[in-house]
């Protein structure tokens, strides 16, 4: 998590998930949630999120359904999120190259030792 004004890092985390059906849509919906879990215990009140993950920003900005019956309760969840915490949430496409050095340092930190670092947060 950014702030938007001082490009300061407020937070960062990673979760590591095991293999499971259709686990890049898994992953990309739970790292969402994560990160606005953590948003609203911060009470941030306006987000812009930011993605690579085109099915997760364009499922989350309205511009494509969700069919999986695998990926619609993680987008439910992100949705009631977004829509009961936040006064406004906009969506973002970056490109997969484009300013992810700290996102992907986390995904092979957690790769390489199979495990998260959320500090301050529970998973429930």
């Amino acid at each position: 998590l950014l702030d938007e004004i001082s490009g300061e890092e407020i937070w960062s985390g990673m979760h590591y998930m095991s293999g499971k059906e259709g686990s890049q849509f898994i992953a990309g919906y739970s790292g969402l949630i994560i990160g606005l879990r953590k948003a609203v215990s911060m009470g941030a009140k306006r987000l812009i999120v930011e993605s690579s993950t085109e099915f997760v920003i364009n499922q989350m900005a309205g511009n494509w359904k969700v069919k999986s019956e695998v990926i619609k309760p993680f987008y439910v969840h992100a949705k009631d999120l977004c829509d009961n915490y936040f006064e406004e949430v906009d969506f973002e496409l970056i490109p997969a190259d484009e300013g992810l050095g700290d996102v992907k340092a986390l995904f092979n930190e957690a790769m390489k030792f199979q495990k998260s670092r959320l500090p301050g947060f529970l998973l429930s």
